[in-house]
C-alpha cells in the first residue's frame, strides 16, 4: 500500500475516533512483520485443508454454508427486523436499544409483501432475519418468514440470527412452521453453553454459530469444537472483531492489537480464527469453518450492494467494474475525425451499445473494447460513480424511481467517486491489457496514486488485510 494511502486512512480513522485514536494500541511495524510470518505459516500448514474464495479475502475450512454462499454471490437480503438487544455482548458495534421498524440497506419495509416485491424485484435468493435480537419481536420476525416462503416456496433460503436467550421450543415450533431453514447462534452472549443449540438442531434443518473469533477464548472454543458436533451444528462462522466508537473502551480494555484500516480491527482476532481452523483440521474435526475477515466484508459485501444497484444507472455505453463501480470511458474527438473511428468500430461492434457520439460537444464515450480503436495522440478520460438504493431521492445526483407495487417506489442514486483520470500515450494501452482485456501476462502496475485509484475502482481487493 502507498504511503500517501496510509496516510488517508489515518486520517479517517483519527477523524473517527476523534482523541481516543492515540490512545490505541496500534501494530508496530516489526509486531506487524511478525504476526504477517505468522499468519502465513498457519496458511502454509493447512495446505490442501484450507480453501478460499472470493479474492481469497474468505478463507475456510470442508465447506460454507448457503447463506454465506448467497452472500458471497450477491443474492442476499438481511433484513434488519428491530433495532434491540437484550444481550450485553461487549464486541457489539452500536447501541440496541430502540425497537424501530423492519430496515434493509436504509430502505424501511413495515409491510412484508412490500419487502418480497423489493427482493424479487432484485432476484434475491436468501433472506436472514437479524436485529438487535430478532427474538423480541417474535411475531414480526415470524410474519415476515412466512410471508417470504407463502410466495417463494423453497427458492429462497431463509435464516435467522439470534443469541439464543429467548428460545423456547415454542419459538423453534413457530419459527420451523415460518419455513426457516437455517439459524445462527450468538454463542458468546451465553457463555458458549450448547443447551438451547441441541433443542435447535431438533426443529431447524440448519444450525451455525456465528460469532467473532474472541483470542481469549481460543482455547475454550477449540475445546469445544467436538461438542459442537455433537450437538447438531452444521457450521461455524469466525469474524473479526471490528472497532467502533461505541465498543472500543471495552476493546482497549482486553489489550487488543489495532491494524488500520476503513476501520480498526484487532489482529489478534484474525489469528485467533486462523488457528482455530488449524486445530479443527489437526484433529480431524468434521466441522466446515468458515473465516469471515474484515476484508471479505467491507469489501464485497459493498460490490455485491452495488452490483444489485448499478444496471439500473449504468448507460448502454458504460460498464460495471468488478468492483461494482460504473466506468464511463470518454476523449473530446473532432468531427472530422470521428467519422473514420465509427467505420473502423462499427466493423467489430454494434453501434448504440458500445459508443456515443455527442456532436455538440464533440464528446466521444465507449466502452472499453474501444479503447484500442482511440488514436494514440487522443487523450481519454476514465470516470467512476457508485450507486446505492435509498428510501428516497436526495435530487443531488442523477436517480431512476424502481417500482415495487401500487404502495412503494425505491430510488436508485449514482454519484461520482473520484475525480477524474486522465491517460494519455501508453498509459491507455495499460489500462486497456490491465482492466479491460485482463491479460494473462499483465503489464506491471505502477506504483502510483492515480493506478491505486484506478485499481480500487475496478477490482475487488486481493488476499487478506495488510498489517500496519
Amino acid at each position: 500500500m502507498l504511503e500517501t494511502e496510509k496516510i488517508k486512512i489515518c486520517e479517517s480513522l483519527q477523524k473517527k475516533y476523534n482523541e481516543e485514536y492515540s490512545n490505541f494500541k496500534w501494530v508496530t511495524d516489526n509486531e506487524a512483520q511478525e504476526a504477517e510470518t505468522v499468519r502465513a505459516e498457519i496458511v502454509a500448514s493447512l495446505r490442501d485443508q484450507l480453501l478460499s474464495a472470493y479474492s481469497n479475502t474468505k478463507p475456510y475450512y470442508m465447506d460454507l454454508s448457503p447463506g454465506c454462499r448467497h452472500c458471497g454471490e450477491g443474492t442476499w437480503s438481511c433484513l434488519f427486523i428491530n433495532g434491540r438487544c437484550n444481550g450485553n455482548c461487549f464486541f457489539c458495534p452500536s447501541e440496541q436499544d430502540e425497537t424501530g421498524e423492519p430496515v434493509t440497506n436504509t430502505l424501511l419495509f413495515t409491510n412484508p409483501e412490500d419487502y418480497l416485491d423489493y427482493i424479487e424485484k432484485l432476484g434475491i435468493k436468501g433472506v436472514s432475519i437479524s436485529g438487535g435480537e430478532p427474538l423480541l419481536t417474535i411475531d414480526r420476525s415470524v410474519k415476515f418468514l412466512s410471508a417470504v416462503t407463502a410466495r417463494f416456496g423453497d427458492g429462497i433460503h431463509k435464516w435467522l440470527y439470534t443469541n439464543g436467550i429467548l428460545i423456547t421450543e415454542e419459538i423453534l415450533g413457530r419459527l420451523k412452521d415460518a419455513g426457516l431453514n437455517e439459524i445462527r447462534f450468538n454463542l458468546v452472549a451465553q457463555g458458549y453453553k450448547l443447551d438451547k443449540i441441541r433443542i435447535a438442531s431438533g426443529y431447524i434443518d440448519i444450525v451455525t454459530v456465528e460469532i467473532p473469533a474472541i483470542p481469549e477464548d481460543y482455547e475454550r472454543l477449540c475445546t469445544l469444537l467436538p461438542q459442537l458436533v455433537e450437538s447438531g451444528v452444521k457450521y461455524l462462522n469466525l469474524h473479526q472483531l471490528r472497532c467502533t466508537p461505541y465498543n472500543f473502551n471495552k476493546f482497549r480494555e482486553r489489550g487488543y492489537t489495532f491494524l488500520h484500516g476503513p476501520d480498526a480491527t484487532v489482529l489478534e482476532s484474525e489469528l485467533t480464527a486462523l488457528n482455530i481452523i488449524k486445530s479443527a483440521a489437526d484433529s480431524g474435526i468434521k466441522l466446515p469453518i468458515n473465516y469471515c475477515s474484515y476484508v471479505y466484508r467491507n469489501n464485497f459485501q459493498r460490490i455485491r450492494a452495488r452490483e444489485r444497484v448499478a444496471p439500473y444507472m449504468v448507460k448502454p455505453f458504460e460498464e460495471i467494474t468488478s468492483a461494482g463501480m460504473i466506468r464511463t470511458i470518454s476523449a473530446i474527438i473532432p468531427k472530422e475525425e470521428i467519422d473514420n473511428i465509427i467505420a473502423a468500430i462499427k466493423e467489430d461492434h454494434e453501434p448504440g451499445k458500445s459508443f456515443f457520439y455527442d456532436p455538440k460537444s464533440e464528446r466521444f464515450s465507449f466502452k472499453g473494447q474501444i479503447l484500442k480503436y482511440i488514436p494514440v495522440n487522443i487523450p481519454v478520460t476514465i470516470s467512476y460513480f457508485d450507486s446505492t438504493l435509498n428510501e428516497s431521492t436526495s435530487y443531488r445526483n442523477p436517480f431512476r424511481d424502481i417500482k415495487l407495487n401500487s404502495r412503494k417506489k425505491i430510488t436508485a442514486e449514482r454519484w461520482r467517486t473520484m475525480p477524474d483520470i486522465e491517460l494519455t500515450g501508453d498509459d491507455k494501452f495499460l489500462f486497456l491489457d490491465r482492466f479491460i482485456e485482463r491479460s494473462t501476462t499483465k503489464t506491471p502496475q505502477p506504483a502510483s496514486e492515480k493506478w491505486a485509484g484506478i485499481a480500487s475502482m475496478e477490482e475487488p481487493q486481493m488476499g487478506l488485510q495488510e498489517y500496519w
